[in-house]
């Protein structure tokens, strides 16, 4: 398989896990992201590992997401309720447990490691699909990550590392933050342990989100746990419970179950019964 990222300069190089690098790929070219692809890989992917979601449309940073469930959703059904809903669905693990990922996975790792230099230990990713406009909250990835944005366009927001684990987010850190803009066939690697969050573009949103080892970031674990420290890695609150299903009439939630902002339910207008003909006279 031929190359999937593109190449960077020795000065990019040079920075690599200590600013935020932009470079390009090719994976809309393996023909893995097209609605008929996506929509069978949904209808494949088991749903324990696939992660749905929505949440506040005018949340902070910090408000979390909401939970919900697609068990009996068919993948073409998934993907118009994306299209027409506030929704971001992840397949955690797909590019390690489907064959036709598995080899763009590998090929991934092995670019990632001749164009940045990095020794990739171990990779894994996931493909998320997300609404147009659709805000992701705050997070910091268990391991280095980057962003791969296949269809659609986001502004990706990569915060300075805290000392502090968890999510040291302040409206005041906002004067420092680094907003990187990704289209289609762009992506972006950050600094290890940043905490990130996104917002969509007018379309469909669909990424591939690459997680690996380096040996910095082993040492930077086995340190931590040494030391008796907490893993960085987390996410704005999520409750866990599902609040809401997504089928064929789209994002439903459960009753007694719907967070306060969300919208109330347009109920059909009653329809009067027909009024009974009068007899005619024989």
């Amino acid at each position: 398989m031929p190359s999937l990222l593109s190449p960077l300069t020795a000065d990019q190089r040079r920075l690599a896990r200590r600013e935020v690098l932009r470079f390009g790929h090719a994976l809309a070219g393996t023909g893995l992201f097209s609605d008929e692809s996506l929509a069978q890989l949904l209808d494949l992917h088991p749903r324990a590992q696939t992660r749905v979601l929505t949440r506040r449309p005018d949340g902070s940073p910090r408000d979390g997401w909401a939970a919900g469930a697609a068990d009996k959703a068919t993948g073409a059904q998934l993907l118009k309720a994306i299209g027409t809903c506030a929704l971001s669905i992840s397949l955690d693990g797909v590019m390690s447990s489907d064959p036709a990922c598995r080899l763009v996975l590998d090929q991934l790792a092995a670019d990632l490691h001749d164009v940045t230099g990095l020794m990739v230990l171990g990779a894994d990713a996931s493909i998320v699909i997300s609404s147009p406009r659709l805000a992701a909250p705050l997070s910091i990835a268990a391991r280095e990550a980057a962003a791969l944005t296949v269809r659609g366009g986001q502004v990706l927001y990569v915060y300075p590392a805290g000392p502090e684990a968890g999510l040291p987010w302040t409206p005041a850190r906002e004067d420092a933050v680094t907003p990187v803009m990704l289209q289609a066939g762009q992506a972006a690697f950050w600094p290890s342990q940043s905490p990130t969050r996104s917002v969509n573009g007018e379309d469909l949103h669909v990424s591939v989100i690459l997680t690996f080892e380096t040996p910095q970031s082993k040492l930077a674990q086995v340190l931590r746990r040494a030391l008796g420290q907490p893993s960085p890695a987390a996410c704005a609150q999520t409750d866990p419970t599902p609040r809401f299903d997504v089928g064929a009439k789209g994002l439903v939630w459960r009753e007694g179950l719907a967070p306060e902002w969300a919208p109330n339910p347009k109920k059909a207008p009653r329809r009067r019964a027909p009024a009974a003909k009068a007899l005619k006279a024989a």
